[in-house]
């Protein structure tokens, strides 16, 4: 079986697919995040995130445009976290390491996380909204509120994604992944 070297963010994937960063603007202030989607989710207003190419994505090894009704499971988006989210984990990361501080060795359930650094649970269920409307099938959804995975066809995803998806060939290997730059809608992308 091909494997993906598919990366739509600035993190390395850690699941089977896909991980797009989306949403990176929120303030938290709160004990639970605010809702960070402020307008309809338009499919016809879309943004591209930037920096999600793979290095081996290149012509040299493309072997052309994957099946198109090929099954992908477990494509998955990650919510990147405001700086001010990732500015508090940070510290809280640190604090967690220092024998002095209040915060040492005192974890997180995922949910305590969610409500610190993830997206609410209504910008969630928008972008499960999105996925579905897109034929796509949402199959879990991280208690941290960070991630969502999906499962579809490649042209489903590659629709959804307005990306195409290509078979590689890399040191005897056979991998697929995108061509051109993931794009979501407008709404879903962060500033």
């Amino acid at each position: 079986m091909a494997r993906s070297f598919l990366k739509f963010s600035r993190l390395s994937f850690t699941f089977n697919l896909i991980s797009v960063l989306l949403l990176g603007f929120v303030s938290i202030l709160r004990a639970a995040p605010e809702d960070r989607i402020s307008r309809a989710v338009d499919v016809r207003n879309t943004r591209s995130i930037p920096g999600n190419i793979h290095p081996s994505a290149q012509a040299r090894f493309d072997q052309g445009a994957v099946d198109p009704g090929g099954q992908m499971h477990d494509v998955t988006i990650l919510f990147q976290p405001s700086s001010e989210q990732q500015a508090a984990l940070d510290r809280l990361l640190t604090d967690q390491q220092n024998p002095s501080s209040p915060q040492f060795h005192k974890w997180l359930t995922p949910e305590e996380f969610g409500n610190r650094f993830g997206v609410s649970a209504g910008d969630q269920s928008k972008v499960v909204a999105w996925l579905n409307s897109e034929g796509l099938t949402v199959g879990q959804m991280g208690r941290g509120r960070n991630w969502v995975s999906f499962s579809g066809t490649a042209a489903q995803v590659s629709n959804a994604l307005h990306t195409s998806l290509h078979r590689f060939q890399v040191n005897g290997e056979a991998h697929f992944a995108n061509t051109s730059e993931p794009e979501v809608p407008e709404a879903l992308a962060g500033r």
